[in-house]
């Protein structure tokens, strides 16, 4: 009887520590749309990187499909200010001779990836939308 007792408790205090908060830097879901002089882009990618000066580093990304992405609650971004990076390329049309790849070409130019200055603050509550209509 006391083992039965014990195992049971066993059981209600694993449930109940592993039902603790699940989202301790209180991570927000993330959705926006980005546009190329007014058009969606087709494909491409997005990331969001905690400003230097900030002490808890948080990032995070995703495709960008039909001009529209989305980041779920529980890979998404804590309250504060983030470096926005964009990324789409479309194929040239020729090919590299020394590998016969196919060469791309960026369709932002670098103030908006490699040499971003794009921010965007995420607040606490409420949905998370950020909307971009890049003009190059």
């Amino acid at each position: 009887m006391v083992l039965r007792f014990s195992i049971c408790m066993f059981f209600l205090l694993t449930c109940l520590v592993g039902c603790g908060q699940s989202n301790p830097q209180g991570r927000l879901p993330i959705e926006g749309t980005v546009r190329l002089n007014d058009q969606p882009i087709a494909a491409g990618s997005i990331s969001f990187d905690s400003v230097p000066e900030a002490s808890d580093k948080i990032s995070s990304g995703a495709v960008i499909k039909d001009g529209k992405y989305s980041i779920e609650r529980d890979q998404g971004l804590a309250p504060g200010d983030y470096i926005v990076r964009l990324y789409a390329s479309e194929d040239t049309g020729q090919i590299d001779k020394l590998t016969n790849a196919p060469l791309f070409k960026e369709l932002f130019p670098p103030k908006y990836n490699t040499a971003s200055q794009e921010k965007v603050s995420v607040s606490k509550g409420g949905k998370q939308v950020f909307d971009f209509n890049i003009s190059p």
